[in-house]
């Protein structure tokens, strides 16, 4: 009774295993003889050399591999979005967040919005990302613009406010430009003091770049001190034409 319980185990255990094996051959067969890796290093190939259509087919290849990964979503919205192909940009970014639940993915899929003119569902995707890392400044940086495009400048100001709280060293190349940007809004909302205030901090910091003196002397031309605002832009444009000689042929 044994030997014969042991002679079905072996034959069944050879069953299971030429299962396995033919499942594995017609596994490689459907992709092509490719891993997930090999298809995701040929549309990133592809991607360099400007060939989007083949690289969304890379891609496509790769999810049937692995369905439940976000990144090949997120890289074939990337390739849509270089055919200007929006629904397919956006369905794939979607995709990419109903995978992997996280504030960049939240940023890109506001940032499809964003370039498209569809400002609400933009601001929803930027707060969803607020919303699971409350102190991303990209995210904050990113919501101010679109309400600046909106021109609801209260809510643009709070939000550059915060991404300069919550900066981070990484990110110190963006610090002028926020600063400007908010100086610029203090400027529009009427908020003088304020915008000083910011355009002397930005002159403090980076004394060798020419948009704190620039901010600085609109607000003072604002104010009717015609002699600061002149002092401040020929600092301006003596910083500038340090960078860049050529511009003095242009003024």
């Amino acid at each position: 009774m044994r030997d014969w319980i042991d002679i079905y185990i072996s034959r069944l255990c050879s069953i299971l295993v030429s299962a396995v094996l033919f499942l594995s051959g017609q596994y490689c067969f459907a992709s092509g003889g490719k891993t997930y890796d090999d298809w995701m290093n040929d549309a990133q190939h592809h991607m360099q050399m400007l060939e989007p259509e083949k690289a969304i087919a890379d891609y496509t290849a790769a999810i049937k591999l692995s369905p439940k990964s976000y990144r090949p979503y997120q890289l074939r919205s990337e390739a849509y979005r270089e055919l200007m192909n929006y629904e397919k940009e956006l369905e794939d970014m979607t995709r990419a967040i109903a995978c992997y639940n996280v504030c960049p993915l939240y940023r890109d899929r506001g940032y499809i919005q964003f370039r498209y003119g569809h400002f609400k569902e933009a601001v929803e995707d930027y707060t969803k990302a607020l919303a699971l890392t409350p102190n991303d400044h990209l995210a904050f940086r990113s919501r101010a613009r679109v309400y600046l495009a909106m021109k609801d400048y209260k809510p643009a100001i709070s939000d550059f406010e915060n991404a300069l709280k919550t900066i981070n060293s990484g990110s110190m190349r963006m610090e002028p430009d926020l600063m400007d940007n908010l100086g610029k809004l203090y400027i529009k909302t009427k908020q003088d003091q304020k915008a000083i205030d910011e355009y002397n901090l930005l002159v403090k910091k980076y004394p060798n770049m020419g948009r704190g003196f620039y901010g600085r002397a609109e607000v003072y031309k604002l104010q009717g001190k015609a002699d600061l605002a002149k002092k401040d832009l020929d600092k301006a444009y003596e910083l500038d034409y340090a960078m860049d000689p050529t511009l003095k042929k242009l003024k």
